[in-house]
């Protein structure tokens, strides 16, 4: 049994991550929140900001898991605070541990980054620079601990609220689609990224490497694909089709911005976002998961969407 320190672990991929490493390993997991007590899982109360807390969230932890992300933020500086700096926290926490009376047994673990692949493009979002900043701190001050950055593609399943959005025109027999010719989109079901990211954390031969990982279609998904198939799980065979110039969903998140200023809210499209809506290729470069550990995808992408649809229509929600 290891001991793990996981962030991110009341988030949509911290929470299945966490129900799969509790069978068999000891998890520290920081919360902001009380949380209602788990088997094997010990809760640590407080943030990034606090440098006692993250002292005893990775004190005698063999991975350090870090989960925790923002996707949505109202500037720059936020996404740069909790996806890069928050990095370095964690690193000067683990290397500067609480006095050794208190920590009988010091341990170097193995860090292990959940970045995007959105970080494999600069300048398309403050969100993706902020975790390709994150992934370069973790390579700059790593030292001799061991690393690994795992760059998910678009991740969906039972609880993704944001993939939810896509799929609610089909309702009405709407596929509505970026103008975009040719683009094609990686995917990874949550629990093939969890199954993912337990095979890397046991496994040396992914220290010090950049990873991608996805489903078994490393090549992608024309969007259209992606919608067509859901709209046939969801019995819709008939179906309108609506391309969006990106002109139009610029507008809309120019307002969308404006609105959710003056409500104090965060918005979820952004022109930033619409950057990458628009962006020809989310199709991963380099090396996999899958290269260097057995791991491999169980969810097809008919699996995928059909159990998180049914997760939806259960959840009221299409």
């Amino acid at each position: 049994m290891k001991t793990i320190a996981l962030t991110g672990a009341t988030g949509f991929v911290g929470q299945p991550l966490l129900r799969l490493l509790a069978q068999n390993h000891h998890i520290k997991a920081l919360t902001r929140r009380p949380q209602p007590p788990r088997q094997n899982v010990e809760w640590i109360l407080g943030d990034f900001d606090n440098p006692s807390v993250l002292k005893t969230l990775t004190a005698e932890c063999d991975i350090v898991i870090h989960c925790a992300g923002l996707i949505k933020a109202r500037n720059a500086e936020t996404f740069n605070h909790i996806n890069a700096e928050s990095v370095t926290a964690l690193l000067n926490a683990i290397n500067n541990p609480v006095p050794e009376a208190q920590l009988p047994t010091p341990t170097t673990p193995h860090f292990i980054l959940i970045s995007t692949m959105a970080a494999q493009v600069p300048g398309i979002s403050s969100y993706g620079d902020s975790k390709r900043l994150g992934e370069e701190y973790l390579k700059r001050n790593a030292g001799t601990m061991p690393w690994t950055i795992i760059r998910p593609p678009a991740v969906y399943g039972p609880g993704d609220a944001e993939t939810l959005k896509m799929f609610k025109p089909l309702q009405y027999g709407l596929k509505v689609l970026p103008a975009v010719k040719d683009q094609r989109a990686a995917l990874i079901h949550v629990t093939d990224l969890t199954e993912a990211i337990a095979a890397c954390m046991l496994s040396n031969s992914c220290y010090g490497k950049l990873l991608n990982v996805s489903d078994n279609n490393i090549d992608g998904y024309t969007l259209a694909d992606i919608m067509t198939l859901a709209a046939t799980l969801l019995g819709r065979h008939k179906t309108i089709e609506i391309r969006l110039p990106r002109w139009i969903l610029k507008t809309i998140a120019v307002s969308n911005v404006f609105i959710a200023r003056i409500c104090g809210i965060t918005p979820m499209l952004t022109p930033e976002k619409v950057r990458e809506i628009y962006h020809a290729s989310w199709v991963a470069e380099g090396d996999f998961v899958q290269d260097y550990t057995p791991w491999q995808s169980r969810y097809s992408l008919e699996q995928g969407l059909s159990e998180t649809l049914q997760w939806y229509r259960q959840e009221k929600l299409l």
